[in-house]
C-alpha cells in the first residue's frame, strides 16, 4: 500500500503520469461522448446545422451527412478516449471537429466564455493525442501483447 502512495506522490514517475492521463482521458472522453450523444439524439437539424459549421472550408453540399459524421466522431472518439483505443487516431478526428467549433465560435464573434470551450478541448485533445493514451489503456495492453 506505501508503494502505491508513494509512486502516486513522487513528481515524475510514470505511475503518476499515466495516472494523469488517465483522468484526462475520462474526463474529456466523457464530455466528448456526452456532447456525441447529444448531437447525434437530436438528429436531422441538429446535423444540418452542424455540417452547415464547414461552409468556411467551402464545404457546402451535403451538411446532414457532414453533422452526423462530426457527431459520431464526438461520440465513438469520446468513448475511445475514454477506454483508450485508438488514442491518437481519436484524438485527431476530435481535434479537427473542435477546431472547427473554436472557429466558428470566433467567425460568430462570440465572447470570450464561448470560445473558451472549444479551445480547451483542443489543447486538452492535442495534449492527449501527442502523450498517448498512458499504460492505463487497451492501446497499452495491445503494444504489450504485439511487441
Amino acid at each position: 500500500m506505501n508503494n502505491i502512495i508513494m509512486q502516486l506522490c513522487s513528481p515524475g514517475s510514470p505511475f503518476s503520469k499515466d495516472l494523469g492521463l488517465l483522468f484526462l482521458r475520462l474526463g474529456f472522453g466523457l464530455l466528448c461522448l456526452k456532447y456525441g450523444f447529444y448531437h447525434l439524439k437530436a438528429g436531422k437539424q441538429t446535423w444540418h446545422w452542424l455540417g452547415a459549421q464547414i461552409d468556411f472550408l467551402g464545404i457546402t453540399f451535403m451538411p446532414i451527412c457532414w453533422g452526423f459524421v462530426a457527431a459520431a466522431t464526438e461520440f465513438w472518439g469520446g468513448l475511445c478516449c475514454i477506454i483508450g483505443f485508438k488514442t491518437r487516431f481519436a484524438t485527431a478526428f476530435l481535434s479537427v471537429i473542435m477546431f472547427i467549433a473554436l472557429i466558428m465560435h470566433v467567425r460568430k464573434k462570440d465572447n470570450f466564455n464561448n470560445i473558451c470551450l472549444p479551445l480547451t478541448f483542443l489543447i486538452a485533445l492535442i495534449s492527449i493525442g501527442i502523450a498517448g493514451a498512458g499504460r492505463f489503456s487497451i492501446d497499452y495492453l495491445l503494444i504489450k501483447m504485439w511487441c
